[in-house]
């Protein structure tokens, strides 16, 4: 496991200009769209257009992050200006800041947004380069994994990078014998940072490392691949890395990794250009690609066939990440990972409640939160946690819950609470309830079998006196329910009942009925 020194080193790397990679990224930020695209597809990438939209849709979610995290700031400044505040009680404020704010979880969101979306559909492209028949319908276990645990730990190293300016930025204004409101104004005029720039930074690196991802995609789903290809690419347009150089037309196994020298003499052994092993003077605005090599006997064979190798890849690949994860997981248990006992076979994978991760990255999915009537900071916390807790608990029958405080914004969950079909607070969450205004706070959970919220829901937002509950359905559904006074429940479990039928037989006449008597007996529902 990486330490969190590499982390803040990536962070740098991507975010500043640190290991003097900073001039060359920025030949690809000082582009238009249309000569990005040109260049993109100079270098051999595919797909240059979307990739250009991507990396442009990518970069506007970043940067309304982070100019929500300013704004945070200048807030702070302002009322201990107006207070006439000491800096110790600023450096106190904004401490307490760091730790509420949810730039993690954000970036995290809009990471795995952005690689949902786009590698199941480039890895399509780029297996047709060595079978132009077949197509990426589904990703490997592993590769929705490293989605997962790659999002979220970019959203750390984006958190620990942008505290770390805020705090060295305050530590210089003080050494400089400046006052608060000179640093409010620097932050103002922009002296902090570029918000824009550093959102494109790390949109071109982390789409480009998309590719990277569906182009391995691709090459193990291909049954035609195998072996692939090291590609250096724009040596007359840039500075080089002449150890990438080096890599050029270096050919492996297709399921061996290359062997890249690099500059500070450590041999690394990545998958791909940009793999996330390797350290950020090596990954970031690397412009290397790489290509399967197709076998001519095995496109020789049938369409089906073929199909039917392509499946079972999946299959085997699948079967072997989970052992491995098993194992990993029992290891960090304490747990022998010989046990075979029948409580260690337990396992839960249910096809239905399966999430579709591209419709919950799609921003038709995002768009539908905007229906709760909440103000932007409060809606992307919500939405943030509704897709974490589907992301979590996809292909089984377990929930989580997650508090959202739509008065700060602070949002907390829990994710480890193992009972099928059932969710609870923890002891941290239920502290911060009781510590909240009453009618405030609002309540999400999921549902894996995407039905609409039991009786034992409305129950609970009664008595914790919720704002208004969220259930999300892993079909894409969401369900906000609100009590709107006291509820009878007989009635209510009636119509509840009815209504979910009437959603699950498409009777939108029907289900408008069950909705409005819902609500004569205490409970607003309503369906997105």
């Amino acid at each position: 496991m990486r330490q969190p020194m590499y982390y803040q080193m990536l962070a740098k790397a991507i975010i500043s200009n640190a290991d003097g990679i900073g001039d060359a990224i920025d030949q690809y930020l000082a582009k238009a769209d249309e000569d990005l695209e040109d260049q993109l597809k100079d270098e051999g990438y595919l797909e240059p257009k979307a990739t250009v939209e991507a990396i442009n849709s990518m970069e506007e979610d970043i940067a309304d992050i982070l100019h929500d995290q300013t704004d945070a700031v200048v807030e702070v400044l302002q009322n201990a200006e107006e207070e006439g505040a000491t800096w110790k009680i600023v450096q106190q404020r904004i401490k307490e800041l760091e730790e509420n704010d949810d730039i993690a979880a954000q970036v995290t969101d809009a990471a795995q947004d952005m690689y949902d979306t786009e590698v199941t559909e480039l890895a399509t492209s780029y297996i047709k380069e060595s079978d132009g028949e077949l197509t990426v319908s589904t990703l490997r276990a592993r590769t929705s994994s490293w989605i997962s645990e790659w999002s979220a730990q970019l959203g750390e190293l984006m958190k620990i990078s942008t505290h770390e300016s805020l705090t060295s930025l305050i530590q210089d204004t003080i050494s400089n014998g400046d006052s608060i409101a000179t640093l409010t104004q620097k932050i103002l005029e922009g002296g902090w940072r570029s918000e824009y720039y550093q959102a494109k930074r790390v949109a071109v690196t982390e789409v480009l490392r998309a590719h990277s991802v569906a182009a391995e995609e691709g090459i193990q789903q291909s049954p035609a691949c195998d072996r692939r290809e090291w590609r250096h690419t724009g040596a007359h347009k840039n500075n080089p890395r002449p150890n990438h150089v080096a890599m050029d037309h270096q050919i492996v196994a297709k399921d061996e990794p290359f062997e890249l020298l690099g500059r500070d003499g450590t041999v690394y052994h990545p998958m791909y250009p940009r793999d996330s092993i390797l350290p950020a003077s090596e990954s970031v605005n690397c412009h290397c690609i790489h290509r399967g090599i197709a076998n001519d006997d095995i496109l020789g064979m049938s369409l089906e066939e073929r199909r039917a190798m392509q499946q079972k890849i999946i299959e085997d690949d699948d079967g072997q990440w989970e052992k491995d994860l098993d194992s990993q997981n029992k290891a960090k248990a304490g747990i022998d990972p010989f046990d075979e006992s029948e409580s260690s076979k337990v396992k839960y994978d249910y096809e239905a409640s399966v999430i579709d991760r591209k419709q919950i990255a799609s921003s038709e999915y995002q768009k539908k939160f905007d229906s709760l009537g909440e103000n932007k900071k409060v809606t992307r916390s919500i939405r943030a946690k509704a897709k974490e807790i589907l992301r979590h608990r996809s292909g089984t029958m377990y929930e989580d819950l997650s508090y959202v405080d739509t008065k700060t914004g602070k949002s907390l969950i829990n994710t480890s609470y193992d009972k099928a079909s059932t969710c609870r607070p923890s002891r941290t969450m239920t502290k911060a309830l009781k510590a909240a205004d009453d009618y405030t706070v609002v309540g999400i959970h999921n549902h894996p079998n995407s039905s609409i919220p039991s009786i034992d829901d409305i129950r609970v937002a009664a008595a914790r006196k919720y704002k208004y509950g969220v259930v999300v359905g892993h079909n894409g559904t969401i369900f906000k329910y609100t009590i709107n006074g006291t509820v009878n429940e007989m009635n209510a479990d009636i119509y509840l009942a009815k209504a979910n039928s009437m959603l699950y037989n498409e009777d939108t006449e029907g289900l408008q009925q069950a909705l409005e008597e819902l609500s004569k007996n205490g409970v607003d529902l309503e369906v997105f």
